[in-house]
Parts: C-alpha cells; sequence; structure tokens
C-alpha cells in the first residue's frame, strides 16, 4: 500500500497542533483552573472592586481563552510563513520519503513515533526532532485509511508502543 501526498500547512494547521498539545498537557488542566478562578473572583468581587481592580480582572480573565490562542496564532503564521516550498510526503511498507524542493530524504518505520490524531490533523512523527502535520483537508477521505496504515506499521517495526504518544 503506498499513500502520497503534497501539501503546504496553513496558520490553522500549526495552530490546531500547538493548541492540541496546550490542551493535551497539564497546561491545559491550568490553563482552565485559573480560567474559572478568574470567573469566580468577577462575580464575588466586582460590586466591591475600583476600575483598575476590575481592569485587571477582566485582562486576567482573558489571558488563556483569548491572549494565549492569538500569541500560538501569530507564531503559527510566523512558522507557516518560514516553509515556503511545498512538502510531498509518501507512505509505504518501507517508511516514509519526504521530498521538498530538490531535498530528499528516507526514514524507516523503525525510527517512528506512534502517530497522533488532532483535530483535522495527523501528526507523523519521524524521529524525537521532527514531526510532519497532515491535515485532513489533503487526506480527505484516506485520513482513516492512513493513520491505521502508519499505526500498523510503527508497532510491526520499531521499538516504540503504539499507546506512548497521544
Amino acid at each position: 500500500m503506498q499513500y502520497e501526498f503534497t501539501y503546504k500547512n496553513t496558520p490553522a494547521d500549526y495552530w490546531k497542533f500547538y493548541m492540541g498539545n496546550t490542551y493535551k498537557q497539564w497546561t491545559g488542566i491550568v490553563n482552565v483552573v485559573f480560567t474559572a478562578a478568574m470567573i469566580a473572583l468577577i462575580v464575588s468581587r466586582w460590586q466591591m472592586t475600583n476600575g483598575l481592580g476590575k481592569t485587571l480582572m477582566v485582562i486576567a480573565l482573558l489571558i488563556f481563552p483569548v491572549f494565549q490562542p492569538l500569541a500560538i496564532y501569530l507564531r503559527s503564521v510566523k512558522e507557516s510563513a518560514s516553509i515556503r516550498p511545498e512538502t510531498t510526503v509518501r507512505f509505504d511498507e518501507n517508511g516514509m520519503e519526504i521530498l521538498v524542493q530538490s531535498h530528499r530524504q528516507h526514514v524507516a518505520w523503525k525510527e517512528f513515533y506512534p502517530p497522533m490524531r488532532r483535530p483535522g490533523l495527523t501528526v507523523v512523527i519521524p524521529d524525537a526532532a521532527h514531526a510532519y502535520l497532515i491535515p485532513d483537508r489533503i487526506t480527505g477521505e484516506q485520513k482513516e485509511p492512513l493513520y491505521q496504515f502508519i499505526a500498523q506499521q510503527v508497532n510491526q517495526k520499531s521499538g516504540h508502543r503504539s499507546d506512548s504518544v497521544k
């Protein structure tokens, strides 16, 4: 079986990936707890607080639901702009081949970490330093068969367990 896709990641692809990583870790819990605490503080102390205090409480409330996603989006725009050419990725029984302009690289399945699903993305991790975000808009109906194929190849040919990365 072989899968091949040519694409260029958009800022939205990177944003989904980074936001997914944030809320899949303990930092997501901290964000939610802090935001809930700020809501409780605002509800309980709004009438007793002066204008400066109200302003500070509202700014603190907006840190995680507004400012953090905006900062992540700006980072995503910058990262998307830094990768100009399209990337072609090909998956077969031997591994993954990456082609960017004239640079070609082959990575054997034994090197891979298990793939991850994020909303709208399949994340392929050939080593500890790289990850390829393959958007569902590119894979279309092949997203689940592709994910299953990669997971199966990684389970059979690598030393990484399938449940080690989620």
